[in-house]
């Protein structure tokens, strides 16, 4: 019999781990925050001058699909996520955060993002 959670929250913190350590690499501890809920783990992109930056997590949601990994800011783990779905998904976090190095180094969101920013889910229409 397999215990379908501890199995979910083994995998959620092995990705954390990986995650911190990429981060760490790259000097950007600063400007990534890992949540570290191993159910799903989550991340928050900061600019230099803002916290939670909905148009930097734009941008590393670009990137990461760019590597070919569909990220919303989060992974949802399950059973099926062997180690080469990990890995594979290690690789596309670090492309990312090469990226998002460049883009602080630059500042330049405007010229580096395609498309519009992506929005609060809760907000009030006029």
């Amino acid at each position: 019999e397999k215990n379908i959670a501890e199995q979910i929250s083994v995998k959620g913190k092995q990705v954390i781990d990986a995650t911190l350590a990429i981060i760490e690499k790259h000097g950007l501890g600063e400007y990534i925050e890992a949540l570290r809920s191993y159910w799903t783990p989550v991340w928050l992109f900061h600019s230099k001058t803002e916290k939670n930056n909905l148009a930097y997590k734009t941008y590393f949601m670009q990137e990461m699909i760019n590597a070919g990994v569909l990220f919303q800011g989060a992974f949802v783990g399950s059973l099926s996520h062997g180690e080469d779905e990990i890995n594979y998904f290690l690789k596309g976090f670090e492309t990312a955060v090469i990226a998002y190095k460049s883009l602080l180094e630059s500042g330049d969101i405007n010229n580096k993002l395609i498309g519009e920013p992506i929005k609060p889910v809760f907000r009030k229409y006029l």
